[in-house]
Order: C-alpha cells, then sequence, then structure tokens
C-alpha cells in the first residue's frame, strides 16, 4: 500500500493522512490524532 501524507519537518513528522483504501483526489487526508489544523486563503 502507498498512503500520501503530508507536514512540516521543523513542527511535526506528520500533520495529514490519506484514509487506507481512499483513492480519491484534491484533498491531503484527514488530520492526525494529535493535531488540530486550521485552514485559510494566504493572499
Amino acid at each position: 500500500h502507498v498512503i500520501e501524507g503530508y507536514g512540516q519537518t521543523e513542527c511535526c513528522g506528520l500533520s495529514t493522512c490519506q484514509l487506507l483504501g481512499d483513492p480519491s483526489v484534491g484533498h491531503v487526508g484527514v488530520p492526525a490524532h494529535c493535531n488540530m489544523i486550521k485552514a485559510f486563503r494566504a493572499f
């Protein structure tokens, strides 16, 4: 299996991760259990 995950090396190893068996595109997965995610538009 290949699972895509995103994070920043300077703060944590993993922020979000694709769910096993979810082949959909257009998102970065769900937040890891220990994270709180806030989305905002940067200009």
